[in-house]
């Protein structure tokens, strides 16, 4: 960013998704002076802080999804499917994916629009939500966390 570009063109380059870390952020006067870039998240597979509880049910959603999306777009060369983030609130587990947008409601991936997770153990099922309301106005998809999965899961919570 050159302080001599216009502010919309220093704005534009700020919001690319990959700044190296000695990118300064733009300033202006109607931006708010605290807003930085966030450092690029590693996506792992199941990442490491998941609780024993929910590691065997991604273990088994991630290649579910996977081949959900397989049957429907055909076997061509996606990256991994990955956990970019796993928010626990109550009962419930949140969980959103990179790396595929499958969605159900739609019958395909989207191009931009990530896909969540809400999992209920104690309920045993997983419902996929979509974020993009205009297309996807169903809600959400059910579907049944596999008995011989949902019960590993319970007896790891109480380990």
């Amino acid at each position: 960013v050159q302080a001599s570009d216009p502010p919309a063109a220093q704005l534009l380059r700020t919001l690319a998704s990959f700044v190296p870390e000695s990118t300064p952020f733009v300033e202006h006067r109607l931006i708010p002076s605290d807003l930085k870039h966030e450092p690029r998240r590693n996506a792992l597979l199941v990442p490491a802080e998941v609780d024993s509880q929910l590691k065997p049910i991604l273990d088994w959603l991630i290649p579910f999804w996977d081949r959900r999306r397989r049957k429907e777009e055909g076997n061509c060369c996606h990256p991994p499917t990955r956990v970019y983030d796993v928010v626990k609130t109550g009962a419930w587990y949140w969980v959103s994916l990179c790396n595929n947008r499958y969605c159900c409601q739609k019958g395909r991936s989207h191009k931009s629009n990530r896909i969540c997770f809400s999992i209920s153990v104690s309920q045993g099922h997983v419902r996929q939500y979509c974020l993009d309301q205009d297309d996807c106005k169903r809600g959400f998809t059910q579907f049944e966390i596999p008995p011989d999965v949902l019960a590993q899961a319970q007896v790891d919570c109480k380990r």
